[in-house]
């Protein structure tokens, strides 16, 4: 008999590893495979059926890996001032809550950004967040940050200025990002500072050591900073090129917001420094595992395989 399947063309050799073994497979040309099952009596049958069957139990395995690895990436865009000329608190739909305390905020229509300004006294704080000041999310379609999965905090800023006279362990623009199983036993979140010459991992106790990096990009012009969480470790980049990495914190702090599961912050969150910053994109991206579709399509030829087989023990004898 023969059965004709739909499916990308492969060159099959188990001793290749995953991304070896789909090399260049073009996907956008989907040609045919023809299974030819012939009728053969006595012992050759027997030889061809367990043949077959090594085949197709080898495809169904490797069908089950990429099932297992195969995930999709979310974008959520909590805000970009070069679409919709708001503050991110005002931007559509909203994700971010807007918390004021002596600083200031606006929308710059020749930036296309939002101005973030707590310069005036290190005693102002201001920024924005994914909860309200009760610990509330603003927009229930926030994601679930999942440091196993993995995800990223994106930002795009510039700084005009930052000053941290108060506390030379504190900055005057901020970046937090808590997992989703946030506890006191648990190394699950980041903090990362921005000084006028440095950038820096926040201590568990807001003390001095930990990673730094002695340069500050965003002080000359906008950077696109990628925050990525994966299991216990944090990397960041700037402009594509890896600046810090470590170890997660565990933030001792009883106090919101250290203790909000799945909770992002872009601000000034500290009455000992103050900052003078244009935030023109904010994002979160997550991973989110999914089915294969070479893995259906591989079950799925087994299973035809099973019925046809199970159709012609169940045939009568002519």
């Amino acid at each position: 008999r023969k059965l004709d399947v739909g499916f990308p063309p492969i060159n099959f050799n188990p001793k290749l590893t995953t991304p070896q073994f789909c090399a260049g497979v073009p996907s956008s040309r989907p040609t045919l495979i023809t299974i030819r099952l012939r009728k053969i009596h006595g012992d050759s049958m027997s030889k061809t059926m367990i043949c077959v069957r090594r085949s197709l139990f080898l495809v169904a395995v490797f069908c089950a890996t990429l099932s297992a690895q195969s995930v999709r990436a979310e974008l959520y865009t909590l805000y970009d001032g070069t679409e919709q000329a708001k503050t991110p608190d005002q931007y559509d739909p909203q994700w971010l809550y807007y918390g004021d305390f002596g600083g200031t905020q606006s929308y710059d229509t020749t930036e296309q950004a939002t101005r973030l300004n707590t310069s005036a006294s290190e005693a102002y704080r201001s920024g924005y967040s994914s909860h309200n000041v009760f610990g509330q999310l603003v927009n229930n379609d926030f994601p679930t940050l999942d440091r196993t999965a993995g995800y990223t905090v994106g930002f795009r800023i510039k700084m005009d200025s930052e000053s941290h006279a108060g506390n030379v362990n504190r900055a005057g623009f901020s970046v937090i990002a808590i997992s989703s199983d946030v506890g006191s036993s648990t190394l699950s979140s980041i903090e990362i500072g921005f000084q006028d010459d440095r950038i820096f991992a926040q201590q568990s106790n807001f003390g001095s050591g930990g990673e730094s990096y002695a340069d500050n990009p965003a002080m000359d012009g906008y950077v696109d900073f990628e925050l990525m969480l994966k299991n216990d470790s944090y990397f960041l980049k700037a402009d594509g090129t890896e600046v810090l990495s470590g170890s997660l914190r565990n933030y001792s702090s009883p106090v919101l917001p250290y203790q909000i599961p799945s909770y992002v912050y872009f601000g000034d969150n500290t009455t000992s420094a103050g900052a003078d910053v244009y935030l023109q994109k904010l994002n979160v991206l997550t991973t989110v595992p999914e089915p294969s579709s070479f893995a259906i399509m591989g079950f799925g030829v087994l299973a035809l395989f099973v019925a046809r087989r199970r159709m012609g023990k169940q045939a009568p004898a002519a």
